[in-house]
């Protein structure tokens, strides 16, 4: 069948979204042809163009969206020019009404451009100002970033601009704290859980992701000590099925300090043992996991920086007792003799 322009597919995608605006899985695929998707052609869920005399450019079956690669380069260029053209007519500036079909061409556009190109940083600068103008809502926004994620889990652009949603509450776009607004305060706690949720999903699909674990932190850090105590609890869990992805250590050590603060404030002095606890209870688990995989270089890694961040930082900043240091400083030890016997 003949190929469709790049209006056509710009305007079969826009139907798409609208028929299934939960799509939550974007991929690129050789064919679009539901014969080429046996597992797919039965279902009722199945979306898809079944002209004979239409090369299908897409699918969508339970939510997940398949681009043929055929019709990447015609829609991207189509979307991008059409875009720059809208842009360059819309003054989002301006306090004046805008046209409704401006605004929504200027959506749809960068919409598409992002999914094929996260990075394009004119489109989302653009996105930007329609959420300050209240076009676009922050849930929604957050929404299509979650969508670009499972197909660019490592464009930096986009995860600045996640945190951007965040930040600019208030048309405070400056500020990377959330502690001086009660609004920006409740909108990341509404938040979290999925902000985790989609920073562990991508971690585990795409390891050594320095953009999840970034934001993660950052998101931890704008909440109190049960979120970060429950954050905790998960990476305990998540290291020992990614043994040499060095990121979750990292991020416990983020934890350790963080918790090691908030506790503090809990147990004013003379201070409680429970950071010492925390420490002895990590030490141990490190040893454990050297038991169990001796020749993982991350564990090693991560033995030595807890204990460096231990006893020059964190037994100074508490007043920790010498006895609780020498405890800590003999698992320490204890873990590392078995492995330098001859």
């Amino acid at each position: 069948g003949h190929e469709m322009d790049g209006r056509q597919l710009l305007e079969a995608l826009n139907n798409l979204f609208e028929k299934d605006p939960d799509i939550n899985e974007l991929g690129l695929v050789v064919s679009a042809a539901p014969t080429d998707h046996p597992e797919a052609a039965q279902s009722p869920s199945l979306v898809c163009f079944e002209d004979s005399n239409t090369k299908s450019p897409y699918i969508l079956f339970e939510h997940r969206l398949g681009v043929a690669f055929w019709c990447v380069p015609s829609i991207y260029k189509y979307a991008l020019q059409t875009f720059y053209s809208v842009s360059h007519s819309l003054n989002l500036d301006s306090t004046d009404p805008h046209d409704s079909s401006q605004i929504l061409l200027a959506k749809n556009t960068t919409r598409c451009v992002l999914l094929i190109n996260a990075d394009c940083y004119t489109a989302l600068n653009f996105r930007k100002k329609l959420i300050i103008r209240g076009y676009i809502e922050r849930k929604e926004e957050i929404k299509l970033l979650d969508l670009i994620f499972t197909k660019h889990p490592k464009s930096g652009e986009a995860w600045a601009h996640r945190k951007w949603i965040f930040s600019s509450i208030d048309n405070d776009s400056n500020s990377t704290s959330l502690h001086n607004s009660p609004a920006k305060t409740d909108f990341v706690r509404e938040q979290a859980s999925n902000e985790i949720r989609v920073c562990t999903r991508v971690a585990e699909i795409y390891p050594k992701n320095y953009y999840s674990w970034t934001h993660r932190a950052w998101v931890l850090a704008q909440l109190g000590l049960v979120a970060v105590e429950e954050d905790y609890q998960e990476i305990n869990k998540w290291i020992p099925r990614n043994i040499s992805d060095y990121c979750g250590y990292h991020h416990m050590q983020h934890l350790l300090a963080r918790l090691s603060v908030l506790k503090s404030h809990d147990h004013p002095s003379p201070l409680s043992c429970c950071i010492c606890k925390l420490w002895l209870k990590e030490f141990n688990q490190v040893n454990t996991l050297l038991d169990l995989y001796p020749g993982h270089e991350a564990i090693w890694t991560h033995k030595r920086s807890i204990s460096l961040l231990f006893f020059n930082q964190i037994a100074i900043q508490h007043n920790i007792s010498p006895l609780c240091s020498v405890n800590i400083l003999k698992r320490d030890l204890s873990g590392t003799k078995i492995y330098t016997k001859v």
